[in-house]
């Protein structure tokens, strides 16, 4: 003989279920969510890492990356880390910040300056160049988004 559950014992069950999963929290609870004094434009115009880099997982950490040549200058606006991740090739490495509204605008002509020594080329929104064993790409992704990428 099949026994079977009673229809409100797999309500409950559900109904248990669905209270756990909606404590999760969502992307705005994200560790990648721009937040602080220096993302106070940032969120108030609603941008979030979340938003500009929804692969992004963890808390970004420069000091995990490898490729970066030393004295690498700091972004020349105000910028928020969102991204680092290093391929599993170990080939290249990748680095995401969030800017204020227009302020990606103003990143390839900061890195232009700041590394005035090295050989640029600079085409639209990109501009790549090398320092030592490694050679780098900066890209605007939009308004309030750049990469880095650092490859062997």
């Amino acid at each position: 003989m099949r026994t079977s559950r009673p229809a409100s014992s797999v309500a409950a069950t559900a109904m248990v279920l669905l209270a756990v999963l909606a404590g999760c929290g969502g992307p705005s609870d994200d560790a990648t969510t721009a937040a602080g004094a220096d993302a106070q434009g940032l969120a108030a115009a609603g941008a979030t890492c979340f938003d500009a880099f929804p692969e992004a997982m963890g808390t970004p950490d420069l000091e995990i990356l490898t490729m970066v040549p030393e004295g690498w200058p700091e972004p020349s606006v105000d910028a928020t880390l969102c991204q680092t991740f290093q391929q599993s090739d170990g080939h290249s490495e990748l680095v995401g910040y969030l800017v204020e509204q227009g302020g990606a605008a103003d990143v390839l002509d900061g890195y232009e300056s700041a590394l005035s020594d090295m050989s640029l080329k600079r085409t639209g929104d990109v501009m790549t160049g090398t320092s030592g064993d490694a050679s780098f790409t900066i890209t605007v992704l939009s308004d309030t988004a750049f990469t880095l990428e650092f490859r062997r």
